[in-house]
């Protein structure tokens, strides 16, 4: 059973920090924009600063989400492994934990819909995309990561969804997904990377490497 206990509210703050991996947010946030800089480049159109925001805003909610819900799942396997985590460690709740993902998970699906009212076709796109991938890591936390395969599959399709949505977001107003073809070659790229090392190590070190380190 989990023991909670009192913690001050700067510790408590640090540990949530610490359960979304604010550093791997970051590069989240370059990812995408990273994207959205190249599918510029390639149509040198203009740049909009509330679309390149908004789907920034979307990337880093749902791999915080990610984070945490990953850390909800893995409560028991980290009592043993990783004991000094947020939730094993009792500065904060799995409770605490679960509310915090999914509170991450909606306003992601909130400020997706944004993009529809800009762009209907490209915004539900782009709202279908952020929910599917939404999905995915909740249920690769929860089940998926014990299939190898399929766990290598949504590991990989979450290393490059970053930079793809930069992509996504650029064509916003555009009426068209054409614009997003140039943000698929560093995001192919990226993906080609993880491939290299990934199949040479089992997939719980894959993960925490890429994705959560």
């Amino acid at each position: 059973m989990f023991k909670a206990r009192y913690v001050p509210f700067t510790e408590r703050l640090k540990a949530y920090m610490e359960l979304m991996r604010t550093h791997n947010l970051v590069n989240s946030a370059f990812a995408a924009i990273a994207g959205y800089i190249v599918s510029y480049g390639t149509f040198k159109g203009q740049i909009s600063y509330d679309n390149l925001l908004l789907g920034v805003a979307i990337v880093v909610l749902v791999a915080a989400g990610g984070y945490v819900i990953n850390d909800y799942f893995d409560v028991e396997v980290d009592k043993v492994n990783k004991p000094y985590r947020p939730i094993p460690s009792g500065r904060v709740s799995p409770t605490s934990a679960y509310r915090l993902a999914i509170t991450l998970f909606f306003i992601a699906f909130l400020l997706s819909l944004v993009l529809i009212m800009k762009d209907y076709i490209v915004g539900t796109f782009a709202s279908a995309f952020a929910i599917f991938h939404i999905v995915l890591l909740y249920y690769y936390s929860k089940r998926l990561k014990e299939y190898g395969l399929l766990g290598n599959i949504v590991v990989s399709f979450s290393s490059f969804s970053s930079i793809l949505y930069g992509g996504i977001v650029y064509s916003i107003g555009k009426y068209s997904l054409e614009h997003v073809c140039p943000s698929l070659i560093p995001a192919l790229y990226a993906l080609s990377l993880i491939h290299i090392s990934e199949p040479t190590r089992p997939l719980y070190i894959s993960y925490a490497v890429f994705c959560l380190k």
